[in-house]
């Protein structure tokens, strides 16, 4: 497992976007409020970015869900697209992993590979775990972050999503936790004995375990299997660099 640790930021706290499932170019796309968030990065000068796959839609004729003459933008013109669209937030962005739309009909490539090299952005590949340090604490010591995740496997209800979520523990330690793929925005936290090999104590620290949101609206096979509409952005995580605070806000107004 790759660790990637962020250079240190010196800045006061971290506003860290968890963008995923934009599926660029699906036909019932949210492109204006995507559009806008970038804009709200942009503007941020705390704001950075992580991207847990499912880019690009790809719908391809090989496939039985989906329709690849429905899509809004072709399936070979999606990467170019979401590269215009990501270039102004390019310095911001951190990097980005696999998701499973992404690698559809990629047998021996890699659309989101090709878009990291693009924006010139960390590749993930299958998941994504990093470091933050950030600030200074009283102790004159950083404010130090992990994070775990993947693009993620389940979907259902919101305890299978929530079930999903606490698995990503049993891999590794981190203070946070974070899967897509379901397009149901969740949260919550969790209690949990921290080992201190140096000062020989256990510390109490809090876990968190997030489901993030997603930028493609309803369409045919949502509809079809009588699934809940789904409020429709990101999350993002403010890291603090005075203490060791996490902060969650997540999307919430629905929109259509």
């Amino acid at each position: 497992m790759e660790l990637y640790c962020v250079p240190h930021i010196d800045l006061e706290y971290v506003d860290l976007v968890l963008l995923s499932d934009t599926h660029c170019g699906c036909q019932n796309w949210a492109e204006a409020l995507l559009k806008n968030d970038i804009n709200a990065i942009a503007n941020n000068p705390n704001a950075m970015v992580l991207i847990a796959g499912d880019l690009f839609q790809r719908d391809l004729r090989n496939h039985k869900v989906g329709d690849v003459y429905g899509q809004a933008i072709p399936p070979g013109k999606q990467k170019y697209y979401m590269r215009d669209l990501l270039l102004p937030i390019k310095d911001k962005i951190i990097g980005m992993c696999e998701g499973n739309h992404d690698a559809r009909g990629s047998e021996d490539a890699s659309e989101v590979f090709d878009l990291c090299e693009l924006l010139g952005v960390h590749y993930f590949e299958d998941e994504i775990c990093v470091q933050f340090s950030i600030g200074e604490k009283p102790n004159k010591k950083p404010c130090v972050f992990t994070l775990y995740g993947i693009h993620g496997f389940k979907g259902g209800t919101t305890g299978n999503i929530a079930n999903g979520l606490k698995l990503l523990s049993s891999v590794c330690d981190a203070d946070i936790y974070f899967a897509a793929h379901s397009h149901q925005m969740l949260y919550y936290p969790t209690g949990w004995f921290r080992r201190d090999l140096y000062n020989h104590k256990m510390t109490p620290v809090t876990r968190h375990y997030i489901a993030l949101g997603s930028y493609q609206g309803r369409e045919k096979y949502p509809v079809t299997k009588a699934m809940i509409p789904k409020v429709l952005g990101s999350v993002t995580v403010r890291l603090s660099g005075k203490r060791k605070e996490i902060q969650v806000s997540l999307a919430n107004e629905f929109t259509v």
